[in-house]
């Protein structure tokens, strides 16, 4: 893996507004990009700040009135740095903590302002109040349902992940001037001097020819997630070897008009262990979700988007994710569903430990739109009972791509089921699935859909059971009419 792929190469204009930043203290938001907001200024982007404590223990020497001194301090700075508004919460210093009142007061402010980008704290501050304040920020975001801005963290004495880098030299000096007003604090420690050397460190990849930059992260992720589990999936990308050494497995994401469902789906592909993956979302005749997809730009070895211009229906869908896919490997993922971090890893697992196998699957629990769990696919492999069943969930299994050079397709004629009849495809060309104890993905049962995976659209069944009813032999039927017999006697 390249440089480039780990920090940007060239300078980026200003994320668009109006922005919410959010302060651990007074003077952070200076500190830590108050060069950048300054060049907003400049562009007339609407700028509004939450100061979260009260910086009450941010001196080493007695001082009266220090909170006091601080807000009068943040005030000069905001009205140099032209910030709209200041609030300032008074959290107890280096006691931040998480509230349900705190949380109302970010959801009612982010409903107010209606923010483009909401500004955070780097994962990798050292300070609790800096890590407090990010994920107190984020928790409360994740709750609202259909968010429309992008979370963005910020260094302030440390250097943290970064996909964005402003150019700020031509305001350095200015921004000096501004951390100035922070008497209270430079008067005790080298601030200036610290975020002097983060701001030229973040020249390193820009060229000579850039003398100051504040690096940003833009978090392409949904907010299906903790704070914890975003930010450090940045650091799999810096695992070149693994990557390297990794197979590439392919993962077709059918989608069709759910926006917050498709952001949900691709959030769990970028928690995989695994490194390498591809994906392969395909649109079937959906508005168009280029704005989602882009979002997750170099977070995969390979990301495409094919966009159907008009409904063609599932199957169809899952033909054109199989003629896009390029890795050894292949698995689907419906954008209401979405895997544990380790469901890829633990696929992959098996196939080392069974070279022979062609599918393998794991379990899949069914959850409600609450979050709870109804019900637990997770049965061994049962040839005969995948004939009248379809018990097996289609992002539960994982198949090597060679199985797409036997001819192997989904059947366009059929609206549902087209996973069960692609099983039974299967299982003319092998003889079992093997299956991984356990249970890493998830499958959603919305208000209006079944439980069961087989279950209704008796027309189809009996459209699927006439073709492959032909295909039984003697041991098959005899088979069946046992599981009847049995199931009559316990009814």
């Amino acid at each position: 893996m390249n440089e480039d792929q780990l920090i940007p190469y060239k300078a980026s204009p200003l994320p668009g507004g109006p922005w919410l930043v959010f302060a651990p203290h007074p003077d952070d938001e200076t500190f830590g990009m108050g060069g950048s907001l300054l060049l907003a200024k400049a562009q007339g982007i609407d700028v509004d700040l939450v100061v979260m404590t009260d910086g009450g223990e941010g001196s080493d020497a007695a001082i009266d009135n220090l909170v006091e001194i601080r807000e009068a301090e943040t005030l000069e700075a905001c009205q140099q740095l032209g910030i709209r508004e200041c609030q300032f919460w008074r959290q107890p210093d280096r006691q931040l903590k998480g509230s349900e009142a705190l949380a109302r007061n970010i959801i009612q402010l982010i409903s107010e302002k209606k923010p483009a980008h909401i500004f955070i704290p780097s994962f990798l501050e050292y300070h609790p109040d800096h890590r407090a304040t990010s994920e107190i920020v984020w928790d409360a975001a994740a709750s609202i349902e259909t968010p429309d801005f992008a979370l963005v963290s910020y260094d302030i004495t440390s250097l943290g992940p970064c996909n964005l880098l402003i150019d700020t030299s031509s305001v350095k000096e200015a921004k000096q001037a501004i951390m100035g007003v922070y008497h209270s604090q430079i008067s005790n420690h080298r601030y200036v001097q610290i975020v002097q050397g983060i701001d030229i460190a973040r020249t390193f990849s820009l060229g000579s020819q850039v003398s100051a930059a504040e690096g940003f992260f833009v978090y392409p992720n949904a907010l299906g997630m903790s704070f914890f589990e975003a930010s450090t999936h940045w650091f799999n990308r810096f695992a070149q070897k693994i990557v390297a050494d990794s197979p590439l497995v392919s993962v077709i994401v059918r989608t069709k008009d759910r926006p917050a469902n498709l952001r949900k789906a691709l959030s769990s592909l970028t928690l995989q262990t695994h490194p390498n993956l591809e994906v392969v979302v395909v649109n079937d005749g959906g508005a168009p979700c280029g704005g989602v997809v882009d979002s997750f730009q170099n977070q995969f070895t390979h990301l495409t988007l094919i966009e159907n211009k008009e409904n063609l229906g599932r199957a169809h869908a899952a033909n054109i994710g199989l003629d896009h896919i390029q890795g050894a490997y292949f698995l689907f993922l419906d954008d209401d569903d979405w895997f544990d971090p380790q469901h890829v890893s633990n696929l992959l697992a098996a196939f080392s430990e069974l070279p022979e196998s062609l599918v393998v699957y794991t379990g899949v629990r069914a959850v409600d739109e609450a979050g709870e769990t109804i019900r637990v696919f997770d049965d061994a492999f049962d040839r005969n009972r995948l004939f009248y069943e379809n018990y097996i969930p289609i992002h539960a299994v994982m198949m090597r791509t060679s199985i797409r050079d036997r001819g192997l397709r989904f059947d366009p004629s059929l609206d549902v089921f087209e996973d069960w009849d692609f099983w039974l495809q299967l299982c003319q060309i092998t003889i079992r699935f093997s299956h991984v104890d356990g249970v890493s993905a998830n499958y959603l049962i919305g208000k209006d859909q079944g439980i069961g995976v087989g279950g209704g659209y008796h027309d189809t069944r009996r459209r699927l059971y006439a073709r492959w009813a032909k295909t039984w032999g003697v041991d098959e039927i005899d088979d069946l009419l046992t599981r009847l017999v049995v199931l009559n006697k316990n009814a």
